[in-house]
């Protein structure tokens, strides 16, 4: 059975389906817009050993999830590593789906794993969306330090962002219209405090359904909300052919830095390794202290 390898430059509005031959001859060259009908019809006349390429995004696991049935094997790849794409010159939808196809041809690619499994995706979403209120927090606090600081109010600690800590602040503002406009930025704080409060409770909410969650926080210093970023953020120990690969995306890998030969100051990083249960796979997965 002949393989063709297929590119799939896939937009919001249309997507480009170039598929190629083994020996690198075009075979198809088309594009539609974007759906589930056309998606699945785009593969539906297809014959061999289908492969399909597509670069990770938004759209990317929905898309993978409808075309995976259909072909033989669906890859989804990291686009900051495709500097063919991304950084030539000469880029359009044609082009690009002919590269992806190509990459995936002469295997020169980096994988991004996506769970095949809707619920881990929904949950994955959850803890980004926890992790995307608590970082809208911290700018909006660190805002208003700086917006007192520029009328001479000079505050430390977080005892301002309380509602009692905030009135005696706020008097000292002079400006009637500065005050109203810091007025504000509280309202907008508290809002987010309390959307992250509910974030964090559906995000452990959701987390129940999956067991080594419970395994993970009994790790020393492995809370609830660590246990969910670890197990939404790896999901599987299979993407990675190491443990030190795995210590390094969590970056709680032991750094050395050097310049010249010497090394320069001490390590970097304090590590103890606990066996975890992820699916069905013992792992040996770093957890911070």
């Amino acid at each position: 059975m002949s393989i063709v390898y297929v590119g799939l430059d896939l937009g919001s509005s249309a997507f480009q389906q170039v598929a190629i031959k083994a020996d690198g001859s075009i075979k198809v060259n088309r594009s539609f817009t974007t759906s589930e009908a056309n998606l699945r019809a785009a593969f539906a006349d297809q014959q061999g050993e289908i492969q399909v390429h597509l670069e990770a995004g938004e759209l990317a696991p929905w898309a993978a999830s409808i075309i995976a049935p259909l072909v033989t094997r669906v890859v989804c790849s990291h686009p900051q590593s495709n500097a063919w794409i991304a950084k030539d010159a000469d880029k359009c939808d044609r082009i690009d789906a002919y590269k992806l196809a190509e990459l995936l041809r002469l295997n020169r690619f980096k994988e991004v794993p996506y769970p095949p499994d809707q619920r881990r995706r929904n949950f994955k979403q959850l803890v980004q969306h926890y992790d995307e209120l608590t970082s809208q927090q911290a700018r909006l606090k660190t805002k208003l330090k700086a917006r007192l600081r520029m009328q001479g109010v000079i505050v430390g600690g977080e005892r301002v962002f309380s509602s009692s800590g905030r009135k005696p602040v706020l008097t000292e503002v002079k400006s009637a219209e500065v005050r109203t406009a810091l007025k504000q930025l509280y309202a907008v704080l508290d809002q987010s405090v309390m959307s992250q409060t509910e974030a964090r409770l559906l995000m452990l909410r959701a987390a129940q359904a999956f067991a080594e969650i419970r395994i993970f926080r009994t790790a020393p210093g492995v809370g609830p909300i660590g246990a969910c970023r670890f197990s939404a953020y790896i999901h599987t120990p299979n993407r990675f052919s190491s443990k030190r690969k795995l210590w390094k995306y969590c970056r709680l890998s032991v750094s050395h830095r050097s310049r010249r030969g010497p090394r320069a100051g001490s390590p970097r990083g304090v590590l103890v390794t606990a066996n975890l249960y992820v699916g069905h796979d013992w792992i040996a997965a770093a957890v911070g202290v």
